[in-house]
């Protein structure tokens, strides 16, 4: 029973998951899906630190979420870094100021 309910509970959150890029794919633009993905990781892989949120993350497949080149994610990613909302590192990234990304996404929109 308690394996039924984590089957369940998993299938949702990918179905939900599904939709959600889904629907990121016809309505932002490739820096706001970014934002979006990075947001949605947050929330369901992240890890939350004294720093912020840590994701376990690299570039290619930050892409491959976002539909977008590992080039236009490193880019992004360079330019939040400057604006300090998080923070780069090997195959990992720390969401210092998930807010600030929201509004850089609102931005952009």
């Amino acid at each position: 029973m308690m394996l039924d309910n984590i089957l369940s509970i998993a299938v949702t959150e990918h179905i939900a998951w599904l939709i959600t890029a889904n629907v990121s794919l016809t309505s932002d633009d490739a820096q706001g899906r970014i934002a979006h993905m990075l947001v949605s990781l947050a929330c369901g892989i992240g890890k939350v630190g004294l720093n912020g949120v840590e994701i376990q993350i690299g570039n290619d497949d930050l892409a491959a979420g976002a539909n977008v080149t590992p080039f236009t994610v490193s880019r992004s990613l360079s330019a939040w870094e400057r604006d300090g909302v998080l923070k780069k590192g090997r195959g990992k990234v720390l969401l210092r100021r998930p807010e600030l990304l929201m509004i850089s996404k609102a931005k952009s929109a």
